[in-house]
């Protein structure tokens, strides 16, 4: 887990960000250090992975790619690139959770049984489609039904296992008096 920490960590400082609406020297200090240490072990991953498959990682790619995504998502949180909020890429968004959930472990298993057997370009194309769609099916038909299920029901549910009933936050007027009266009475 601690190879993944620095986007994780990254990901909750343009929460702040975002939020805040501007990058401060300790937000900044704090993302360059995450964007250096996932690229540290981006590097380290690409020099193990080069002894279970004989190809060479580029460094200057891998550089490029993680600085595009970090400056992608710090443009995006601060308003830089407004034609990406639509809502399609929302749910593109959405998507990336059963995605990362997904793809390694399918993934690999799919490149270790086909690679040698197939052309390795419809291998990947047919991986990435076939995650993809998983990922959409997952959102579509699964995890959002349930999260609107939860939604809609989880209120109801908490009263019927826990006996509560609803009540009303606001208190009205002559009820507030009534209470003071009855407290400076006594």
């Amino acid at each position: 887990m601690f190879e993944w920490s620095p986007a994780f960590i990254a990901g909750m400082l343009m929460t702040e960000i975002y939020n805040s609406k501007k990058i401060n020297i300790k937000n900044g200090t704090a993302i360059l250090i995450c964007f250096i240490l996932s690229t540290f072990h981006r590097m380290i991953y690409a020099k193990i992975a080069i002894i279970i498959y004989p190809k060479t990682f580029s460094k200057p790619i891998i550089v490029a790619v993680i600085f595009a995504v970090y400056a992608i998502m710090l443009f995006v949180i601060l308003g830089r690139l407004k034609w990406l909020n639509k809502p399609y890429f929302l749910y593109l968004g959405i998507m990336t959770y059963p995605l990362y959930l997904l793809h390694q472990r399918i993934g690999y298993i799919i490149f270790n049984n086909l690679m040698g057997h197939y052309n390795k370009y419809l291998i990947l194309a047919g991986t990435v489609t076939l995650m993809i769609t998983a990922s959409f099916i997952i959102v579509k038909y699964i995890a959002g039904p349930l999260f609107n299920f939860i939604e809609k029901y989880l209120d109801i549910l908490i009263d019927f296992f826990l006996d509560l009933r609803y009540k009303s936050t606001s208190i009205e007027t002559k009820e507030i008096e009534k209470m003071s009266n009855s407290i400076s009475d006594k």
